[in-house]
């Protein structure tokens, strides 16, 4: 029921947006209309005075559209929640066998939505907002229900949720059910926890919350794995906690094809978005405003901000990228970065140019330069696209020795 009342809300805000749009390009083009006729004396007057008419009587049309489209919001509120049981909703098992199954395909596009609009999901307070919690096996916890003396969290990337672990444990390991957390975290003596969380909010403000998570949860020694903007997120967990007790329990970081100095498709997005809204043909503007409308998360690639303040600073018109903030690491904690490539030659020029197929590996290796940090490691592996890293098998011997530094 929560899902049917998040996809109506998102169904009547598609509405309420389509129709400002459409009164905004109506407007703009009976003003250009009226600017062309003002400039002959004899119907500047006769021109002024139908263009009044017709805002009003636009005004009354669109209103009215408004008003439905809102009353019908509420109606179908009311429904649902009549027709509501409270049952709560049980979790995807996480299991590769299950793609096929309604309950997957669900889970999987909740987590897409969340990462194309998750923002607008967070501001109009709409149920399909995945906000940000952890889980241990099948079940959803509070960070005070795990007993564990040793804790490793994952964290999934963008448009994913933590299924994103098990992908593909059937064809490589030959068990469903065969998820990361329990081939090498638990081997190596920690408990595995996986973070399900909106990746569409600003990495700074899913940072913070992961900040906030982790500063509740009871262990003596901790590690983070993150997968592309899962890295990030935790990055900017570990700058905004640095002065919370959690950290000084933090022990490893792995950051799995994380794209530290911006992903090249958020860039190039931004150039062709900034391009076409450049252009005074609405032709060119309703795709750039359509463009435009994509995620808070998303945009934060482009430069890989990880505080409120890269985004802030950032020039919604410029076209160029600005160079990454270099925020210091952590001093204390052992720091792997893993690069992946398509090639099965990272030092060729398409291993080097298209990386994994979403991050380039200059980006993948880390935010600073090699040898800059005592406790930093960079591992290349080719042959695996950006989507199969969280369970592929070359994976796992990297994770077992990350997680085996220093103890």
């Amino acid at each position: 029921m929560k899902t049917s009342k998040g996809l109506k809300n998102l169904l009547h805000d598609a509405v309420e947006l389509t129709t400002n749009l459409v009164q905004e390009v109506q407007d703009a083009q009976a003003a250009a209309a009226v600017g062309v006729l003002q400039r002959i004396d004899p119907l500047a007057e006769p021109a002024r005075a139908v263009e009044a008419i017709r805002r009003m009587s636009a005004a009354g049309v669109f209103g009215s559209i408004r008003g439905i489209n809102r009353l019908l919001a509420w109606l179908g509120d009311l429904a649902l929640d009549k027709a509501s049981d409270d049952a709560p909703t049980e979790p995807v098992p996480m299991r590769s066998d299950i793609t096929d199954t309604f309950a997957w395909l669900q889970d999987a596009a909740v987590g897409a939505i969340n990462g194309s609009i998750g923002d607008h999901l967070q501001a109009t307070g709409n149920p399909l907002d995945m906000g940000m919690q952890l889980r241990v096996g099948d079940d959803t916890i509070e960070p005070e229900g795990i007993v564990a003396d040793r804790v490793a969290v994952f964290v999934h990337g963008l448009t994913t949720t933590e299924w994103c672990w098990v992908t593909d444990a059937a064809e490589h390991y030959g068990d469903p059910a065969s998820h990361v957390g329990e081939r090498v975290a638990a081997p190596a003596g920690f408990t595995p926890v996986y973070v399900r969380y909106n990746t569409g909010r600003h990495i700074s403000d899913n940072g913070a919350a992961l900040s906030e998570l982790l500063s509740r949860l009871e262990c003596s020694q901790l590690v983070l794995v993150g997968h592309s903007m899962g890295g990030l997120v935790i990055r900017s967990a570990c700058h905004q906690g640095r002065d919370l007790p959690w950290t000084s329990r933090l022990t490893h970081v792995i950051c799995l094809a994380t794209p530290h100095k911006g992903a090249p498709l958020e860039k190039a997005t931004h150039l062709v978005t900034s391009v076409l809204g450049s252009f005074t043909a609405w032709g060119a503007r309703i795709p750039a405003r359509v463009a435009n409308g994509r995620s808070a998360g998303i945009k934060d690639l482009r430069h890989g901000n990880l505080l409120a303040e890269d985004w802030q600073a950032d020039d919604p018109d410029a076209w160029r990228t600005r160079p990454p903030r270099r925020l210091p690491l952590l001093d204390h904690v052992h720091w792997t970065f893993v690069a992946t490539t398509l090639s099965r030659k990272p030092e060729g020029a398409t291993g080097r140019l298209f990386g994994d197929g979403m991050v380039r590996q200059g980006s993948a290796r880390g935010p600073h330069d090699e040898g800059e940090h005592p406790l930093v490691q960079v591992v290349t592996l080719p042959g695996i696209a950006h989507h199969k890293v969280p369970n592929h098998p070359l994976i796992d011997p990297v994770l077992l020795e990350a997680l085996t530094q220093g103890t």
